[in-house]
């Protein structure tokens, strides 16, 4: 039996064949590198990138509700405060508007521009038009308010009903 040289293998068709075969081979390779190269650049890429928690946040508008005086006797004056700012330091939130219920039991003296009452069945709805919010924007709008039922308002039962927020 005698041994061929890998010269004999060096002629047209052979070189067509391997050409061949490498370019069938070439979507294998092409695909393994992008499963193995790609997760890696974007590994590095997110790295490197800042990512904070207010990208992820969607923005709100967030309110705190306050009573600033006494409320033990008739007559008494109070203020209700409510400060609101604007959650996200990119985003402006429009058309931001406020509605919180108030309990009966005392009269409103002096209302922010701002700010309306609306009767309704079941009791009084105070609603504030906020209108367009800058990013980071705060603001405060102040109620003030004299007692005139002692028994029917105290700091819990303006506390129960939480600001509404629209926008």
């Amino acid at each position: 039996m005698s041994r061929t040289s890998r010269s004999d293998f060096n002629g047209e068709l052979a070189r067509r064949e391997k050409r061949l075969a490498y370019l069938l081979l070439l979507p294998t390779f092409i695909l393994i590198l992008a499963i193995v190269l790609l997760p890696l650049f974007a590994n590095f890429w997110i790295s490197f990138k800042p990512v904070k928690l207010g990208d992820l946040r969607p923005p709100s508008l967030i309110i705190k509700e306050a009573l600033r005086g006494a409320i033990t006797s008739p007559g008494d004056i109070f203020k209700i405060e409510y400060r609101f700012r604007n959650s996200s330091v990119k985003y402006p939130l429009t058309e931001a508007s406020l509605r919180d219920t108030l309990p009966d039991g005392f009269l409103v003296t002096i209302l922010d521009p701002a700010c309306e009452i609306i009767s309704e069945e079941g009791g009084r709805t105070i609603f504030c038009t906020l209108g367009d919010l800058d990013a980071k924007a705060r603001g405060k709008l102040v109620v003030e308010a004299v007692l005139e039922e002692p028994m029917l308002v105290n700091k819990d039962i303006l506390k129960a009903s939480k600001p509404e927020t629209l926008f």
